[in-house]
C-alpha cells in the first residue's frame, strides 16, 4: 500500500465519521421536533379539554338551577342534571375504541406527518 493509498484512505475515513456525526445530529433535531410538537399537541389537548370541561360545569349549573326553579325542588334539577352527565359519560365509555381513540390516533398521525412536510 503505498501512501498515497493511506492517505486517500485516511481522508475517506474522516468524510465517513463527519457524515455519520452530521447524520446522527440531524436524527436527533428530526426527532426533537417531532417530540416537540407532540407534547405541544398534547398540551393544547389539555388545556382544550379543561375549558371545554370549565363550560360544561358551568352550563351543568345554570341547567340544574333553572331546571329546580322549574321543578320548585331544590334537589331536582341537580338530579337530573348529574344523571344527564352519566348518562354522557357512559356514552363517551361505551364508544370510546369506536370514536374517540382512533380521532386522537389520527389527529397525532396528522401531526407527525405535518413534521414530515
Amino acid at each position: 500500500m503505498s501512501i498515497k493509498d493511506k492517505s486517500d484512505f485516511e481522508s475517506l475515513i474522516e468524510h465517513l465519521t463527519n457524515y455519520l456525526n452530521a447524520k446522527f445530529e440531524l436524527v436527533k433535531l428530526n426527532a426533537m421536533e417531532v417530540g416537540t410538537n407532540v407534547v405541544s399537541g398534547i398540551l393544547k389537548l389539555l388545556v382544550v379539554g379543561a375549558l371545554v370541561f370549565t363550560v360544561f360545569i358551568f352550563l351543568g349549573f345554570g341547567v340544574a338551577f333553572w331546571l329546580s326553579e322549574l321543578f320548585d325542588n331544590q334537589y331536582s334539577g341537580f338530579f337530573i342534571v348529574g344523571v344527564l352527565f352519566l348518562i354522557i359519560i357512559f356514552l363517551i365509555a361505551l364508544l370510546w375504541r369506536s370514536l374517540v381513540k382512533p380521532t386522537v390516533l389520527r389527529i397525532f398521525i396528522q401531526i407527525l406527518q405535518d413534521e414530515e412536510n
